[in-house]
């Protein structure tokens, strides 16, 4: 396998150089880890050759570094702005990407730092990957993004013994292909104001408390650092025993999306220190006020609910956001949202459930618009749909699947309904009580229209509306 630049093809001189999202030009590989003076393959760690490659390419003017097959680092390792890392697995020529070891609790990779280096801030730079990075349940956090733009491709983060990707300030970075797994505790990390960021095609699974965990940051007396814009697209988590809260946390940020995801609860679940798989939360306040919570989920596709039937799928807090559109779910057992007395869900596109969910709006006070078509796949004579409101024992109000309205007071089991008898025609099983108003109080005839009936209890029989006047039984005007 090549460690040296002089060993590198053609076909992987050209795989690695890329294209510099700042200035959008061709960067080349100039320097490699394993040409430097103080490299030795035989050391504990190789932290020095590391830095030494590093700052070469910098020195450079900005440039790629080459990884060997195992680099082992005791320390961060910080990669200038304009400089990137990559590893094997981006050469054609390799079998397997490279492996960078940590060794102690303080190691990782950090990508850009948000003070000056040489004078400047930032962290630009054109495309790293082609590694994975084992904390080695060791590294408190393998790698760790900061201020700036960049692009990041084929990328494996495992073993943090506390989070494995944090980006910090880290704006409009491109990160395509990077997977995290066993984290001790969470493996995305969003913070300090994290904006505009894109994720394609990332995994998750194996988390020790959140897949996604979505922070904001005080900065001062009175400002907050709130994450924002950043989307997760075609991402794959899995919500594991290993979980201690939900699959996504979203504990405060403006317009963070998960579009066209798979979320699945693995069959061996049975128990959950937090029964639910995404939490819309606001955790700060300013001024005594807490402030805006907004996540928009997007044709996400979740499975694997049936093993866990105290599941909430959303569970959404005081004061937080949650907008679901053209998202497509599967599930057989749970509550669908659980969401607080001043929590907000808006809903457009199509919600199709399947299996035996229910469907409970167990909230009070929420806002919620309906734009989308609700639909169910339950046999005859079963229940598709049920409302409930808080403290109600068995549901108010039930939609059949043969399109039968039940009704009750919640207290007891339903005692009447609605049905359609025959074409243009709608009965109920039950007795059908008219409006009972006072001759004085009773309606305008015109304005409730033709057949229209009440109970007159002044006169004390009912009369009906011809849709100029008021008549009796008899055609009596009264």
């Amino acid at each position: 396998m090549p460690t040296k630049l002089s060993q590198l093809s053609p076909a992987d001189v050209d795989a690695l150089s890329t294209v510099g999202m700042a200035k959008k030009t061709r960067v080349p590989i100039v320097a490699a880890v394993a040409e430097q003076p103080t490299w030795d393959v035989n050391a504990a760690n190789n932290d020095a050759a590391f830095a030494s490659a590093c700052q070469a390419a910098f020195n450079a003017g900005g440039g790629a570094v080459l990884l060997p097959p195992l680099l082992k680092i005791a320390a961060e390792a910080v990669v200038p702005h304009s400089v990137d890392i990559v590893g094997l697995g981006a050469l054609p020529s390799a079998f397997a990407a490279s492996e960078i070891l940590c060794t102690a609790a303080g190691s990782g990779v950090r990508f850009g730092k948000d003070t000056a280096v040489n004078g400047v801030v930032g962290s630009g730079g054109g495309k790293s990957g082609g590694f994975y990075i084992n904390g080695n349940n060791v590294a408190l956090n393998p790698m760790r993004c900061a201020v700036g733009t960049r692009t990041y491709e084929n990328i494996e983060i495992s073993g943090a013994a506390q989070d494995g990707l944090i980006l910090a300030a880290t704006q409009n970075s491109l990160f395509s292909l990077v997977n995290v797994n066993a984290s001790a505790r969470d493996n995305f990390v969003f913070d300090m104001g994290a904006a505009g960021n894109h994720f394609l095609k990332p995994e998750s699974s194996n988390a020790g408390r959140y897949n996604i965990d979505f922070r904001a940051t005080a900065v001062g007396a009175s400002a907050i650092a709130y994450t924002a814009e950043n989307v997760i697209d075609n991402m794959i988590m899995e919500y594991t025993t290993a979980n201690a809260g939900p699959m996504v946390n979203h504990g405060a940020g403006v317009s963070n999306q998960l579009s066209n995801c798979q979320l699945a609860a693995s069959s061996g679940l049975t128990t959950m220190a937090v029964p639910s798989m995404i939490r819309v939360a606001q955790d700060y306040t300013v001024s005594g006020a807490l402030q805006p919570s907004q996540l928009i989920v997007d044709a996400v596709t979740i499975t694997g609910v049936a093993v866990y039937a105290n599941l909430r799928v959303f569970d959404v807090q005081a004061g937080a956001n949650l907008y679901v559109s053209g998202w497509n779910t599967v599930v057989a057992a749970g509550i669908l949202f659980k969401v607080a007395a001043t929590g907000n869900v808006w809903e457009q596109g199509e919600i199709n459930f399947g299996g035996a969910t229910r469907y409970e709006l167990n909230e009070q006070n929420v806002r919620r618009q309906f734009h989308s078509r609700v639909q169910t796949n339950r046999p005859a004579g079963s229940v598709a749909l049920q409302i409930l409101q808080d403290g109600d024992v068995v549901s108010r109000y039930n939609l059949l699947a043969d399109g039968r309205t039940e009704y009750s007071s919640g207290a007891a089991a339903s005692d009447t309904n609605w049905r359609r008898k025959a074409a243009g025609c709608i009965g109920s099983d039950f007795a059908i009580g008219a409006s009972a108003v006072t001759t004085a109080g009773r309606p305008s005839a015109a304005t409730v229209g033709a057949g229209a009936q009440v109970w007159d209890s002044t006169l004390g029989k009912p009369i009906w509306s011809n849709g100029a006047v008021w008549k009796d039984a008899a055609g009596v005007t009264v």
